[in-house]
C-alpha cells in the first residue's frame, strides 16, 4: 500500500511547533502561525489558498454559554522562597508552562507570605498554596478572599496503570490556566503550577512556620488582542459540499502530542492533498481551541458554507507504549448521520499496523466524547468524529515533548483520513457492505439500549434515518409500538458548543460521581438541538450512556433552570405508531 504521509516529517514539524508558548493572542502563537504559512508555501500549497481569521480575544461573550480570554503574553517568571531560607523554586526560562495561563503582570518583584488554603477566609495581599481545582481555587482565595498569588499542584486525569499519579510522575509539571476574562483579569492576580516534589517541600516549609516567596511576573494582558484561525482552503471553490480537518494549535510549550501533533498532521494532510491533480473538496483549519473553532464554526454558519463533515484531530502523535495511550474515535451523537464516523474506523481498522494480520496498536470506538472542537460544529449539524489519544501519562505536563511521538502512529492516521475523504465520496463495495452491516448493527443495539420505555416515533424515525436503516427493516427490527403523543419542548439557546463553565454550578454533592458532565451537557444540547423533545431527549441520553433516566431528567431541569437550554412548553405530536 502506496504511503503518502511521511511521519518523520510530521514529527520534525511537531518539534518546530512545540518550541512555541502557543497561547491565543500571543507574539508566540502569531509567529508559529507565520511559520507554518512559510512551510505550506515552500512545499507548494498556493498562498493564495491559505488565510487567517481574526476573531476577538476581548474577554467578552462568544456565545451564550462562552466567555472569551483575553490576550495574553507571558514574557518571563519566576517564583523564589526567601524566608525561612532562598531556594529557587521555578520559572519560565526552566519550565515555560510554569506560569499559570492568564497571570496578570506583578509590577516588578513581589515578596508575599505563602499560606496554605484551606478553603474560604481572608487571604488579602497574600500568597496561597493549593492543591486541587484551579477554578475553585481562584473563586474562593482570590475573588473572595484577595489572595494576590497561587502556587498550586493540579493534575487532572489520575490513571495509576499508566503511571499518571502524582507520586509517579513527581517532577512533572502541569499546565494550568486561571480565569482570565476581561472581569477575572481585572483583580492582578498571578501564580506558578509547580510539580509535586515542589509542592510537597512548600507544603512543609508553610507548616513548620512562616514562608515568604518572592514572584516576579513580566506579561501582557491585551483586551483588544484577537484570536487568529489559519484556513488552507482546497475545497476549489465549494461552499457546502465538501469536508473539513480541524486541529487546535494552542496550549503551552512543549505541548507535543496535545496538540502539536494534531496541527502537524493536518499540515501534511493539505501538503499531500495540494498535490493530488483532483483531490477532495477540503478545508484544513488550525484554531485556538473553543475560542477560534465556535466562532469560525458559527461564521461558516452565517454565511450558509458549512461542510457536510470535519474531522478533528487532537492529540494524534501518541507513542503508546510510552505514553500508555489508546487511540479512539469519539462517534458523533447517534441523531447525526452516522456514515461517515463508520468510514473513518473502517480506514483506521484497514490500516492498523499488524503483525499475521493481528493489530499491533490498541484503537477503539468509542461514544461521543466532548473536550475538543468537534462539539463547536455538531450543535450546527455537522457530523464532526474526533480522533484522539487517552489516557497519557502525560498529558498537560511539560513532560509532552516530541520524543513521545510515534512516527508510524502518525503516518496510520494520516493515512486513514486522506483515504476517508476519498471514500466519503465514493466508497467501494467491501466498504459499502461495511456500513450496511454496522449501521444495522449499531441502530438495533441502540433500539435495544431505549428500550423499555416509550419514546416518540419522531425519535424512532430520526434514528433510522442517521444508521440507514431501510423502511422495510424498521418494521422487523422495531415491532413495539414507540408513541409518544404530548411532550415538553426544548431547544438550545445559543450558537454552538455548551462549553464548560457551567459546570462549576451544578448543586449539591450527588453530581460528584455523575460521569463526564461536559460530555452529557453537549449530548444533550446536540440532541436538543435536533429532536427539540425533552422525553426523546432523556431516553436516548440514558440509553446511550447507561444512566439512571430520573438522574438525566434531573440533569436536564439544571441545564433549564440555569439558561442553558429553553423550555417551549407543551406541544403535540401525531401518535403514529410503528409496527
Amino acid at each position: 500500500m502506496k504511503t503518502l504521509i511521511s511521519g518523520s516529517r510530521v514529527v520534525q514539524l511537531v518539534k518546530m511547533i512545540s518550541g512555541y508558548n502557543r497561547n491565543p493572542g500571543s507574539s508566540d502563537y502569531r509567529e508559529v502561525l507565520g511559520r507554518i504559512e512559510e512551510h505550506l508555501v515552500q512545499e507548494g500549497v498556493e498562498s493564495k489558498s491559505i488565510r487567517r481569521i481574526s476573531f476577538p480575544a476581548d474577554g467578552k461573550p462568544v456565545t451564550k454559554a462562552m466567555i472569551s480570554t483575553v490576550g495574553w503574553q507571558p514574557n518571563k517568571a519566576s517564583l523564589w522562597v526567601t524566608k525561612p531560607e532562598m531556594r529557587f523554586i521555578t520559572s519560565t526560562r526552566t519550565v515555560p508552562i510554569s506560569l499559570l495561563v492568564g497571570s496578570c503582570p506583578s509590577g516588578g518583584p513581589q515578596e508575599l507570605e505563602l499560606v496554605e488554603f484551606v478553603g474560604s477566609g481572608d487571604y488579602r495581599d497574600k500568597a496561597v498554596l493549593a492543591e486541587g481545582n484551579m477554578d475553585e481555587v481562584f473563586e474562593t482565595a482570590c475573588v473572595q478572599g484577595g489572595a494576590r498569588c497561587i502556587v498550586i499542584y493540579s493534575m487532572r486525569n489520575h490513571c495509576e496503570q499508566i503511571g499518571r499519579t502524582p507520586e509517579m510522575l513527581m517532577s512533572a509539571t502541569n499546565f494550568l490556566r486561571l480565569k482570565h476574562d476581561r472581569e477575572s483579569s481585572t483583580l492582578g492576580v498571578f501564580g506558578f503550577s509547580v510539580d509535586y516534589g515542589a509542592f510537597l517541600f512548600l507544603r512543609d516549609l508553610v507548616r513548620d512556620g512562616e514562608t515568604k516567596v518572592c514572584a516576579e511576573v513580566d506579561s501582557l494582558i491585551d483586551g483588544n488582542a484577537s484570536s487568529e484561525v489559519m484556513e488552507i482552503d482546497l475545497t476549489g471553490g465549494a461552499r457546502s459540499c465538501y469536508s473539513m480537518i480541524t486541529s487546535h494549535l494552542c496550549h503551552g510549550s512543549p505541548g507535543a502530542n496535545d496538540n502539536a501533533s494534531g496541527a502537524a498532521l493536518a499540515v501534511e494532510i493539505a501538503i499531500v492533498l495540494s498535490r493530488e491533480s483532483l483531490p477532495p473538496p477540503v478545508r484544513i483549519v488550525l484554531v485556538p481551541e473553543y475560542m477560534g473553532s465556535v466562532p469560525y464554526a458559527i461564521e461558516l454558519k452565517r454565511q450558509q458554507a458549512l461542510p457536510k463533515v470535519a474531522i478533528n484531530l487532537d492529540m494524534v502523535g501518541e507513542d503508546q507504549d510510552q505514553t500508555g495511550s489508546s487511540l479512539f474515535l469519539s462517534e458523533s451523537p447517534p441523531v447525526l448521520n452516522q456514515r461517515f464516523d463508520n468510514v473513518l474506523f473502517y480506514n483506521l481498522m484497514k490500516r492498523v499496523p499488524k503483525f499475521d494480520s493481528i493489530p499491533l496498536r490498541r484503537l477503539y470506538k468509542i461514544p461521543f466524547s466532548a473536550g475538543s472542537d468537534h462539539c463547536a460544529f455538531l450543535l450546527l449539524g455537522v457530523p464532526t468524529p474526533f480522533i484522539g489519544h487517552l489516557p497519557d501519562r502525560y498529558y498537560h505536563t511539560d513532560l509532552d515533548t516530541p520524543d513521545k511521538c510515534d512516527p508510524d502512529e502518525i503516518e496510520w492516521i494520516g493515512e486513514a483520513v486522506i483515504q476517508s475523504l476519498k471514500d466519503f465520496d465514493c466508497e467501494s463495495s467491501e466498504l459499502s457492505r461495511y456500513l450496511k452491516s454496522r449501521q444495522l448493527g449499531d441502530f438495533s443495539y441502540l433500539c435495544e439500549k431505549i428500550k423499555g420505555g416509550t419514546f416518540s416515533n419522531q425519535l424512532l424515525n430520526l434514528l433510522a434515518k442517521t444508521h440507514e436503516i431501510p423502511a422495510t427493516l424498521l418494521s422487523v427490527l422495531c415491532s413495539e409500538d414507540y408513541s409518544e403523543s404530548v411532550y415538553e419542548r426544548i431547544s438550545p439557546v445559543f450558537e454552538s458548543s455548551i462549553g464548560f463553565e457551567w459546570i462549576s454550578s451544578l448543586p449539591g454533592e450527588e453530581w460528584d460521581d455523575f460521569g463526564n458532565k461536559a460530555t452529557l451537557g453537549e449530548f444533550v444540547n446536540i440532541v436538543a438541538a435536533v429532536t427539540r423533545n425533552r422525553s426523546a431527549i432523556e431516553q436516548l441520553a440514558a440509553g446511550y450512556y447507561s444512566l439512571e433516566r430520573e438522574q438525566v431528567s434531573k440533569f436536564v431541569s439544571f441545564l433549564v433552570r440555569s439558561g442553558l437550554l429553553e423550555s417551549g412548553g407543551v406541544q403535540n405530536e401525531s401518535d403514529r405508531s410503528h409496527r
